[in-house]
């Protein structure tokens, strides 16, 4: 599962030790890509009783997700930010972490009214369903409550040695030490038609 930031987010998240959902962020990200409407939804929309999206943190189940390719792509989607309008995919890195760490998985956007949400025994059938649907798959989402510890962190993608030298120095003194790897093609932009 893949969790794109802001490279700018990266040193609070390090200093966490963790990422952080959004309602256990202290104060708004350095980058906050996240436009005020997608929040607002995001803390409507309930996982399960008392549980809203925004109390998970969230990953994509592919590189390729439908929301990090608009952004890849300069288009101007309301989920962002107008900041984030201003921002190109070289200025991000993409956390990646085992699926086995989400106990709930969403069958689309997650901030969208009509998105079920899995749990238990029923995550694997709803997988199953996700990987035979390569749009479905492309806008799912991982969910992990509160915190997503970055000992959890496998691979940090960078799109340039540049990048990965800032994010490994970034983790000097962490007790978490994934693996940096540049990877361009994570980082290109996407046209319309390739979608």
């Amino acid at each position: 599962m893949y969790h794109v930031t802001h490279i700018d987010n990266l040193a609070a998240i390090v200093a966490a030790g963790a990422i952080l959902a959004d309602e256990q962020l202290p104060e708004r990200p350095a980058m906050d890509v996240s436009a005020a409407t997608t929040r607002e939804h995001r803390r409507a929309v309930q996982v399960r009783d008392g549980a809203s999206v925004a109390g998970f943190v969230p990953f994509f189940l592919s590189p390729d997700a439908a929301l990090w390719a608009d952004l890849r792509g300069e288009r101007v989607l309301p989920h962002w930010s107008p900041r984030a309008h201003d921002t190109t995919a070289s200025q991000y890195v993409v956390l990646v972490g085992s699926l086995a760490s989400a106990p709930v998985l969403s069958d689309g956007d997650a901030s969208h009214v009509l998105t079920r949400f899995t749990e238990g025994d029923a995550l694997v059938r709803t997988f199953a369903r996700l990987l035979v649907d390569e749009p479905a798959l492309r806008s799912a989402e991982a969910l992990v409550p509160e915190r997503f510890p970055l000992e959890e962190i496998a691979v940090v993608g960078v799109p340039s040695v540049t990048t990965r030298n800032k994010v490994k120095a970034l983790f000097e003194g962490s007790s978490a030490s994934p693996r940096v790897a540049v990877y361009p093609p994570w980082f290109h932009p996407v046209a319309a038609e390739e979608e």
